[in-house]
């Protein structure tokens, strides 16, 4: 059965490379190109004839059960569903990656590159989400005039002619910067950091930069359902190691 899961490795392979070379189009995902998301179920019925499983399990399963769950009701109940089915195309694509990468992610040196990769994509778009950032006075004048400072860059990117929504920006800071806390905090706890993937003092220094970054991003955004997100993912992830 292992040498079998092996042979055919190569299917969650071809996955992941039709999901990042699909990912341009779902960036901004448009009515037009969200029936390319039907490519991936097939890929999943062929994976399950070939290794008698659709997808990995993970420790997410549950969450991802009640994300799906929360698509469904929005297509029962939205009247006109076309104005909607970009965002719902997104959170599929999204769903899809999640376990292709989950399959592929396997061995250290690939969790490894997959970190790493994570890691500095989440410092790009922390950066250049708050280049583009709408510039609103929101709660704190202090926090406004730092905002003010930055230099304004128009992207002209499809919904963000006015610039892109500051919680938006928050949001998706949440989804990295916990993962540097939990890379970090065995260090500060004098520990060798789990799974051997950060022992070299340039990594601590290297999360510590990205750490700042992410949070110096999260506060410019004012986000309080982010600013909450991040307080509630710090305590989960420094209760993980007590």
């Amino acid at each position: 059965m292992v040498a079998q899961t092996y042979n055919n490795q190569w299917i969650d392979w071809v996955f992941v490379l039709i999901l990042f070379g699909l990912s341009p189009v779902f960036l901004f995902p448009t009515s037009a190109f969200s029936a390319l998301l039907f490519i991936f179920p097939l890929l999943w019925l062929y994976k399950w004839k070939k290794t008698g499983r659709f997808i990995e399990p993970t420790v997410l399963d549950f969450a991802v059960f009640l994300l799906l769950f929360q698509v469904f009701l929005t297509c029962v109940t939205t009247p006109d569903l076309l104005p909607s089915l970009p965002k719902i195309s997104g959170i599929l694509f999204g769903i899809f990656l999640f376990y292709a990468l989950a399959a592929v992610l396997k061995r250290e040196i690939w969790i490894k590159i997959g970190v790493v990769i994570f890691l500095f994509s989440g410092i790009a778009v922390a950066l250049a989400g708050v280049l583009d950032m709408k510039r609103t006075d929101k709660y704190l004048d202090p926090i406004d005039a730092a905002a003010a400072l930055i230099p304004k860059l128009d992207y002209a990117l499809p919904g963000t002619e006015l610039g892109i929504n500051p919680n938006l920006i928050g949001g998706s800071v949440v989804l990295v910067a916990p993962l540097f806390l939990v890379l970090i905090y065995p260090f500060l706890r004098k520990q060798s950091p789990g799974y051997g993937l950060f022992r070299s003092r340039w990594y601590l220094l290297y999360l510590s930069a990205g750490l700042i970054v992410t949070l110096s991003v999260l506060v410019l955004t004012q986000s309080r359902g982010s600013w909450i997100g991040i307080v509630l993912c710090a305590d989960l992830a420094i209760r993980a190691y007590r």
